[in-house]
């Protein structure tokens, strides 16, 4: 989706999905949501590999980061008429 945006919006050279939803901001307000639970979610990601398990506050954190980023998708799936 991020790409895909991306280049909608000519941000063709940037391979980094975190630069890429920063060029995209001035284009679409939401991606900030989109960007933050990204960050979220790797976060915890990288933590759970650490400590093998997550507190509660993570869980719930990962929880809304993953119903963002399925938000999103949808969007996506709309804009371009992507099925699935």
């Amino acid at each position: 989706g991020i790409r895909a945006l991306s280049l909608e919006f000519g941000i063709c050279d940037i391979k980094n999905t975190e630069e890429r939803c920063r060029l995209l901001e001035k284009h679409e307000r939401s991606i900030n949501d989109v960007l933050e639970s990204y960050r979220v979610i790797s976060d915890i990601d990288m933590r759970k590999k650490f400590y093998h398990k997550l507190e509660r506050i993570d869980n719930m954190l990962l929880r809304e980061s993953k119903k963002i980023l399925l938000d999103f998708k949808r969007f996506i799936g709309r804009r371009y008429g992507i099925k699935g």
